[in-house]
């Protein structure tokens, strides 16, 4: 009477290499753009949170001013010394700190950076630039503000001032 041989012939080693290549192929190209995925979730929930912090000082603004929202207007930070903290809006929408503010919906690139910081209380992992008009040109004064992750640059929201509108860009 013979032995059987114990184990797996060469061919059937063969078959269930190749099969697992191709599961791994599969799972590499559905799981390949994670990064980008994550990124760009960061950045639709961190514009997220930015539209619903400027409707709420919007809101705050005008229970400040008897139920109406003014042209220009001011909400203080709550440290009555300190103007300085003070946001500025334009249309119901906050453009700066209240010293060095433009108020007509025109303002520079600290004056984003301290809506955003003031806001969230914290400045955001967001690098940041001006853009005016409808072909988005860079220049140094415009309404609206640019933010960009710092990770990846094509991942952007831009906060119009003068529309008070948050939108994303991907991609």
């Amino acid at each position: 009477m013979k032995k059987s041989a114990l184990g797996f012939t060469l061919i059937e080693l063969v078959i269930v290499i190749i099969i697992l290549g191709i599961l791994a192929a599969t799972a590499t190209a559905k799981y390949i753009n994670l990064r980008g995925d994550a990124i760009n979730s960061t950045n639709e929930t961190t514009a997220g949170a930015l539209r619903s912090a400027l409707e709420l000082a919007r809101m705050k603004l005008k229970l400040t001013y008897g139920g109406i929202i003014p042209v220009k207007g001011y909400l203080e930070s709550g440290d009555p010394n300190n103007a300085n903290d003070d946001l500025g809006f334009y249309k119901g929408y906050p453009e700066c700190f209240r010293l060095g503010c433009g108020l007509n919906g025109i303002t520079r690139t600290s004056g984003c950076r301290q809506v955003v910081s003031a806001l969230f209380g914290r400045p955001l992992p967001y690098s940041l630039t001006m853009q005016s008009g409808s072909n988005l040109t860079p220049v140094a004064v415009g309404h609206i503000c640019v933010f960009s992750n710092r990770k990846d640059s094509d991942y952007q929201f831009r906060y119009d001032i003068k529309a008070g509108t948050v939108v994303t860009s991907q991609p």
